[in-house]
């Protein structure tokens, strides 16, 4: 019901979305927390389980309705859940298995954000599926329907590889262009030989996945460019999305320890909280569970 999620509409339009796929919509009917004493000035609507839970399911028959229009061929299934939006978004994943879970970047008001966090980071570091956050497109002067820009990170990882699958097996149309987004590694003067041996493997093995890529985009018909300059990975995503005004990053997830989730240190996380455009985590199907 939030202008966030209102997004998906027509962030899904320029997705590259199959003419088939079964789609399951998932309104919450979300759960509140009263506001800590520190927030008593804080005017705070009386809560109404009844209204919310009314509210939750209009949601879902109007997003049902929308999703139609857009894809009739489409099978859409509705659900309406009482509880917290990131705990319902992950469960449900886990249950229905899809490829692909989409929802908005913001779902809160400021003050709801600086009490329950943002539920799409929380869905992004839980869910076992690839996640897609949508946010507003930047516009550009040659911007049309045809014309989706896309940005995917390759840096040698088997994360970088599938999220150049999920690139290649949607149905872009003609004039999509794909730039390889790729963080070089330097190599300083008195660096130990060891190390520096190291970042030149690890260099040739990079150039060799963003060749290879590029050559697959070529195949199917995307137009194509690369960028490689020295920098952190997640800042030069969001510059070059930015920069070039991207309409989507795809970057891949990697495996993240409780630390990791913790600190949100993976670039994948960094690239969905920054980026300016939509971002796709691309995940592997039979991720383990």
């Amino acid at each position: 019901g939030s202008s966030s999620s209102d997004l998906i509409f027509r962030d899904l339009q320029r997705a590259g979305m199959p003419e088939e796929v079964e789609a399951q919509i998932v309104s919450v009917a979300a759960e509140w927390f009263p506001a800590p004493g520190s927030f008593a000035m804080v005017e705070v609507q009386y809560f109404n389980p009844k209204s919310v839970w009314q509210e939750a399911h209009k949601w879902a028959e109007e997003a049902t309705q929308r999703l139609r229009k857009i894809f009739p061929k489409w099978n859409i299934s509705e659900k309406v859940v009482y509880g917290s939006a990131a705990r319902v978004l992950i469960e449900e994943a886990d249950v229905f298995h899809p490829d692909l879970l989409v929802l908005g970047a913001r779902g809160h008001s400021g003050i709801g954000k600086l009490l329950l966090g943002s539920v799409s980071q929380k869905v992004l570091r839980s869910a076992h599926c690839s996640v897609r956050v949508s946010r507003d497109h930047e516009e550009r002067p040659d911007k049309t329907d045809n014309n989706i820009r896309i940005v995917v990170g390759v840096d040698g990882s088997d994360g970088a590889s599938e999220a150049v699958k999920a690139v290649l097996a949607r149905n872009w149309p003609s004039g999509t262009e794909v730039r390889t987004v790729t963080a070089d590694l330097p190599v300083a003067e008195h660096m130990p030989a060891p190390i520096a041996e190291w970042i030149h493997e690890e260099r040739a093995r990079v150039k060799s996945q963003m060749e290879s890529s590029l050559a697959e985009f070529d195949a199917k018909g995307l137009k194509t460019s690369s960028v490689l300059k020295h920098a952190e990975a997640k800042d030069l995503l969001c510059e070059e999305a930015e920069t070039w005004k991207a309409d989507v990053v795809f970057v891949g997830a990697k495996q993240m320890t409780k630390m990791d989730r913790f600190l949100l240190g993976s670039v994948s996380a960094s690239v969905s909280e920054r980026a300016h455009c939509s971002v796709e985590v691309v995940r592997p199907k039979n991720i383990a569970k």
